[in-house]
């Protein structure tokens, strides 16, 4: 689920709404590049067969216990990173972990104020690839922090003149990807590109701007999605079909066209928004994208949660059934018999996702894991172990599946 922002104008009050999934389009931009023909892939298409088993699509997984301590307690993961054998958890908006690859505990970063070194809250963050630099964005500002072996240490503070919503560090590079939101309608620009100084290196403005007719203005935080694969930053246009990617020349060239056969949210329905059921639910909302050296990943709304497997060798479309009335069904594990998978995350070609310690107690405690068929029986043990070593109040258990090439 994704939290949706609606303001009145006047009374400058914010209304939460928790819905599902987001909005398409296509417009040409100038600040794109020119590039050869790239790969469409058609949103509504019939998928070729239902995917339920992770072998179908993995060769192995991981459960990663996060090591449990007064320092270190987590309730839910929101975001989270890993560089060079360690691993970055948000929790919330004032914490961020650091966990090493085995899930022993390291350090936090817990500096909510109104300091010269803290933070009101974490929009969002980044490590550099080298592990040396965390940035953390925060309101009109970006927190540079170096990386020790005992913690962060403050660097710098670089002032922005507006809000972003997300921060990218562009992959073999140490430039900074802003994305922006627009509940007015008229926000200049959707992407900034910036080097570590602050200095602007590039421009993407914003190709579908509009004049509000109502006095509620509309913001999603899905209104850009961010994912990297292939040493390179790939980013979605509000409102647009097209995939971009930002490459090591900082050159803007379309990726990928995620076609929706024109169904996508409009200007014209943001322009005149009233309510999510009557101004969002007739359109597809693309709201999720991971990719891997072989799979394309993606999760939408049309009439119903979907989520789709494109497999970029045999160019077919796999779905996966998410129970859209709770949600709760996804890849099954059939390779050591533990939980339902649900990809969360795509970090270095590996899928990421996590499981609460009592749920994955409960499941290796059921007739369901002891009567499971498996690929690999020792993993099977293994994980017994595991979940038997485990409290129900200790800290969530990462999930790390290695999909096939």
């Amino acid at each position: 689920m994704y939290i949706l922002t609606l303001r009145i104008m006047r009374t400058k009050l914010f209304l939460f709404l928790i819905i599902i999934f987001c909005s398409c389009g296509r417009k040409n931009n100038r600040a794109i590049e020119n590039a050869s023909p790239i790969r469409v892939i058609d949103v509504l298409a019939e998928p070729e067969l239902e995917i339920t088993n992770l072998s179908d699509i993995a060769t192995d997984i991981e459960y990663i216990p996060l090591q449990t301590s007064e320092s270190s307690l987590i309730r839910y993961i929101l975001d989270m990173k890993a560089r060079e054998g360690k691993i970055f958890i948000k929790t919330n908006t004032s914490e961020l972990f650091c966990f090493e690859s085995s899930g022993h505990y390291l350090y936090k970063l817990s500096k909510s104020g109104r300091g010269p070194e803290e933070y009101t809250y974490i929009y969002d963050f980044d490590v550099t690839a080298d592990n040396h630099l965390l940035l953390i964005l925060t309101t009109n500002r970006i927190l540079f922090y170096n990386l020790s072996d005992t913690g962060f240490v403050y660097s710098k503070t670089l002032n922005l003149k507006n809000e972003p919503y997300n921060i990218n560090i562009s992959p073999g590079q140490k430039n900074i990807l802003l994305s922006y939101g627009s509940s007015s309608g008229n926000v200049p620009f959707r992407n900034v590109l910036i080097n570590l100084n602050g200095d602007t290196l590039r421009t993407i403005p914003n190709s579908y701007r509009y004049s509000k007719n109502t006095k509620i203005g509309f913001a999603a935080t899905f209104e850009n999605i961010q994912f990297k694969s292939n040493n390179s930053l790939n980013f979605k246009f509000w409102l647009s079909d097209t995939v971009f990617t930002l490459n090591l020349d900082n050159k803007i060239v379309p990726y990928l066209i995620l076609d929706s056969h024109g169904k996508q949210t409009t200007t014209d329905a943001l322009a005149n928004f009233s309510s999510v059921q009557e101004s969002l639910s007739k359109y597809l909302q693309v709201n999720s994208i991971l990719e891997t050296s072989r799979y394309l990943f993606y999760r939408y709304y049309y009439e119903t949660g979907r989520y789709r497997i494109y497999d970029k060798v045999s160019k077919k479309i796999f779905s996966i059934d998410i129970n859209p009335k709770n949600q709760t069904k996804w890849l099954i594990d059939d390779l050591t018999g533990g939980v339902d998978i649900e990809p969360k995350f795509c970090i270095d070609g590996n899928i990421y996702s996590w499981v609460d310690a009592i749920i994955l107690k409960n499941r290796v405690a059921s007739d369901g894991f002891k009567n499971s068929v498996v690929k690999d029986t020792a993993k099977k043990e293994a994980l017994k172990k595991l979940a038997d070593s485990l409290d129900e109040t200790d800290n969530p258990v990462l999930i790390v599946v290695t999909p096939k090439e």
